[in-house]
């Protein structure tokens, strides 16, 4: 049809005057949404006006109200430079129809935050963290956990991956556990507090889980801290498992000897 024709030539001002004159012919209400839709996206894609988009998209989630509608009024409203109250109505309209505790929701959050950006560093914090309190193991968790880690928020880091943690832990889901384990050990390591790098790993090692307690020794030989390292020994030496196998003990005396610690190597060798 003519729409296949302008669309292929290029023609968006024919294009645009063809589906608004069918929206002046009032057809049923579900055409009125998607020509309004289809008008949006020729505005905000290919004409780059996404104000206009915006007002065409205000009329769809005006009569509708679904999660959806507003999410791409949002993202509309998003695009507007400088932002104005349109961004900040469609922020707070989509927040208060948003149900975190789906999994829908959860990703709509996600997305709403998304579109926030940069520019609304608050307002993607505050739909992160409502969308991660509902659902820790949720698509947010990641989110905020780079959100924090870009603003070098590493104690917040640690809540995030702490709480997912925990949540995985009570879905019986050990896989995914044992390596959120060993990310929280990684971002404790990198943070200066090897002490609680060690701790997560702590119920892996105690398992028999040999990486846990090799990776273990590589965190605290990269501390740099001689304590670090006789608060493993200590430990390998009164738990057992593992950690005190032949292998693991000589490389504990290796490490120690090297930062140092004589005395504590023998008794680690031991």
């Amino acid at each position: 049809g003519q729409a296949g024709v302008f669309t292929v030539e290029g023609r968006w001002a024919d294009l645009v005057g063809l589906v608004e004159t069918e929206l002046a012919g009032e057809p049923s209400p579900e055409r009125i949404v998607a020509l309004r839709e289809s008008l949006a996206l020729i505005h905000r894609d290919v004409l780059l006006d996404p104000r206009a988009a915006v007002a065409l998209l205000r009329d769809v989630a005006q009569d509708r109200k679904t999660p959806r509608d507003l999410f791409r009024l949002l993202e509309s409203a998003a695009l507007c430079q400088p932002r104005d109250e349109d961004f900040a109505l469609a922020l707070d309209e989509l927040r208060g129809a948003i149900d975190e505790a789906t999994a829908a929701g959860a990703c709509l959050a996600v997305l709403a935050a998304r579109a926030a950006g940069d520019d609304s560093p608050d307002e993607r914090e505050m739909l992160l963290r409502k969308a991660h309190a509902a659902r820790p193991r949720g698509p947010a968790a990641a989110e905020l956990e780079a959100h924090y880690a870009a603003e070098g928020k590493s104690d917040r880091v640690a809540v995030v991956l702490g709480a997912e943690l925990r949540a995985t832990e009570s879905d019986g889901a050990p896989d995914r556990a044992r390596a959120l384990r060993f990310r929280l050990a990684e971002h404790a390591a990198q943070a200066g507090r090897p002490y609680e790098a060690l701790a997560a790993l702590e119920p892996l090692r105690r398992a028999g889980d040999e990486l846990a307690a090799s990776w273990s020794l590589e965190l605290a030989r990269r501390s740099g801290k001689p304590e670090v390292l006789v608060e493993l020994a200590q430990e390998a030496s009164a738990t057992g498992g593992v950690a005190t196998s032949g292998a693991f003990g000589l490389r504990v005396a290796d490490a120690l000897e090297r930062a140092g610690r004589a005395r504590e190597a023998a008794a680690a060798f031991l």
